[in-house]
């Protein structure tokens, strides 16, 4: 059984509390009818969106993400986890410049705090983008793995 959403406000049901636009470099960080909306319009600037909250993740656990993308113009908008000082890259989701829906694994090699982020994929270009119902889920549910059963010899969940 998959564990609860460990991402704060990923749903933007009312607003975009638990977000955060890296240094202000998007020009429009908004919450838009239940998405947020990131616009940059002045090239030459890296812009990120991510989580204020960090995330725990437990290694060797393996957890679902799972976000709506939205593209609306320029450059295409890279989505990562990233190590909670923003600077080592954990999981590079992928790189999308069309409108979908993205589900994928991932099995941390370390137990830490983590962000979700997207950001422009050139680091420099314009972009616009909306984000809805970002998700991570953990698919232990939260109990620990791999603990022996002593009596049976076997693995117990």
């Amino acid at each position: 059984m998959e564990g609860p959403n460990l991402v704060t406000n990923g749903d933007f049901v009312s607003d975009i509390v638990g977000w955060n636009n890296l240094a202000g470099n998007f020009s429009t960080f908004e919450w838009d009818a239940g998405k947020l909306s990131c616009i940059q319009t002045v090239a030459a600037k890296f812009s990120a969106a991510y989580t204020d909250t960090n995330i725990a993740v437990t290694k060797g656990h393996t957890y679902t993400i799972s976000f709506d993308f939205e593209y609306v113009s320029g450059d295409s908008v890279i989505f990562r986890i990233k190590d909670s000082s923003l600077l080592v890259d954990r999981k590079i989701i992928g790189t999308y410049g069309t409108t979908q829906t993205v589900t994928v694994e991932w099995k941390p090699t370390t137990t830490e705090s983590v962000v979700f982020q997207g950001n422009n994929s050139s680091g420099t270009d314009i972009c616009a983008f909306k984000l809805d119902n970002v998700s991570i889920t953990d698919k232990n549910g939260g109990r620990k793995t791999g603990l022996r059963n002593r009596y049976a010899g076997g693995y117990r969940s």
